[in-house]
């Protein structure tokens, strides 16, 4: 199997957001329609049909090329092929799927989000083959700064840690799917579109569109009262909802 780098696809800062629609080609055949949140999805897409193949048996499939834009629709070619007799020596059992899946998740989270399979050492005795799976890392993918729709007064710093996609800390792709629900969890923002995802110079731009909340409030109420000394003193209560008053 040859080394195939997916593509980094870079999505326009400032657009709006919109799926990205895809034709799914299978050794030159029209498989499927498919619509895609984002470039991130895509090479998910591209890393489980290649797993899957590989658990049946078609250890060679796996990504032609990718053309199109993401403004337009993308044609995504890959190769399946025939099943093959070969025989993996570093991975046995009914259970390759879930190890590779989890093998390949380790990458995706700590920097390398297109991180896919290679066959290495491929080896002939007589009739039979021997070869290793390995995982072509891809290159390491750190997070940039975000950029923002609307301006928010809030420090980005703040921000950064809440959603835990720190500026010059590796990519997560768990970390980034957690991001919508993070931002419902928190009292000072709402999101007001879906999230989208800018790869540039093995660098990853998040794109959000944050609403800041007004969450502080106050009521009470406020008197004179005198004493029997004919002193009069001031009374009152007051009920203050306080976060975040500094933006910090």
């Amino acid at each position: 199997m040859q080394r195939i780098s997916i593509l980094l696809l870079f999505i326009g800062i400032g657009a709006s957001h919109a799926q990205i629609k895809s034709q799914v080609f299978i050794d030159g055949q029209v498989h499927e329609a498919k619509d895609f949140e984002d470039s991130l999805m895509v090479s998910n897409y591209i890393q489980q049909y290649q797993i899957k193949s590989v658990g049946q048996g078609y250890f060679f499939a796996g990504l032609d090329s990718v053309s199109g834009t993401i403004q337009e629709d993308l044609q995504i070619y890959l190769h399946k092929g025939e099943r093959s007799k070969l025989t993996l020596s570093n991975y046995k059992g009914r259970r390759v799927t879930r190890y590779l899946n989890g093998r390949l998740s380790r990458y995706t989270n700590h920097g390398y989000p297109f991180a896919t399979l290679v066959l290495d050492s491929l080896q002939r005795d007589k009739d039979d083959f021997t070869a290793e799976l390995k995982v072509s890392t891809g290159p390491e993918i750190l997070y940039d700064s975000s950029y923002f729709f609307n301006p928010i007064k809030t420090n980005h710093s703040y921000v950064y840690q809440l959603l835990d996609i720190v500026p010059g800390d590796q990519f997560s792709e768990r970390a980034y799917a957690q991001i919508a629900r993070k931002v419902e969890r928190s009292v000072f923002f709402r999101l007001q579109r879906p999230t989208d995802l800018a790869f540039k110079d093995e660098k990853a731009k998040v794109v959000l569109d944050i609403k800041e909340e007004a969450s502080n409030s106050f009521q009470g109420v406020l008197g004179l009262q005198q004493n029997s000394n004919q002193n009069s003193t001031v009374v009152g209560s007051i009920n203050l909802d306080i976060q975040n008053l500094f933006r910090s």
